[in-house]
């Protein structure tokens, strides 16, 4: 997932064809702003091991596409390689974006949600108030919020417009009644990954004297923190890139 680099209307996430064979190694990431963040969740080795290398979602061809309470847009993407359970990163997974405009809510209903399923929702564009996520919060653009299966979070509010990205391992549908875990356990299993300390990337090649003179490429690591996976967030400056690499 890329925040907020990529415009939103050009390259936002369609399940496009498997790529079989010998693992290739991803091509450079050039961005031209002031500052990009790449936001990448590790993947399970065992259960990648029978799936095709790679997953790509294509932002102009969803699978599903609907408008609701008043201006609110869902755009859904299908697990290109059917719905899986458990973790949001043992398989390519469904991808759902909503486009909040200013003044609006999700879930429309106004309450706290939760799904039957683990879910991780990134910002990519603006921010949203939040009245559980991990405690009341605002994720702003490039933050990331993990919640495990049957957790209330939400709801988020658009201020002044925003859009979210929700990953999960089959098609994003909620509950707004009271989930079946126990109420001690409600504000557990969530995590707010927000204002990273940027380190050096560690890259002994690839960064220009002009990237270099804009500010370079840093780096962020969030160990994994229990069920909740470990997170890479990488911030490139005007100019810079990321080299051919591969996971």
């Amino acid at each position: 997932v890329t925040a907020p680099g990529i415009a939103p209307a050009a390259r936002r996430p369609t399940a496009g064809a498997p790529r079989r064979g010998p693992a290739m190694p991803a091509m450079p990431t050039r961005m031209g702003a002031a500052r990009r963040v790449v936001l990448s969740a590790s993947v399970l080795a065992a259960a990648a091991a029978h799936l095709p290398d790679y997953a790509h979602y294509r932002g102009g061809s969803p699978n599903e596409h609907e408008s609701v309470a008043g201006g609110i847009e869902v755009a859904r993407w299908a697990a290109p390689y059917g719905a899986g359970g458990g973790s949001v990163t043992e398989r390519p997974p469904a991808v759902t974006r909503f486009t909040l405009p200013a003044g609006h809510s999700f879930p429309p209903e106004g309450k706290a949600m939760w799904l039957d399923e683990d879910v991780a929702y990134f910002v990519m564009r603006g921010a949203v108030k939040c009245k559980a996520c991990d405690g009341p919060r605002t994720l702003a653009t490039g933050d990331m919020f993990f919640c495990d299966a049957r957790r209330p979070h939400g709801p988020f509010d658009a201020a002044p417009g925003a859009v979210v990205i929700a990953v999960s391992t089959s098609r994003f549908a909620y509950h707004t009644s009271n989930p079946p875990s126990p109420k001690f356990l409600w504000a557990s299993g969530q995590r707010a990954l927000q204002h990273p300390n940027w380190n050096p990337s560690g890259l002994w090649f690839g960064e220009s004297d002009l990237c270099k003179k804009s500010g370079g490429v840093h780096q962020h690591n969030w160990p994994q923190l229990g069920r909740l996976p470990n997170v890479m967030a990488v911030s490139l400056k005007n100019d810079c890139f990321i080299p051919c690499h591969q996971h």
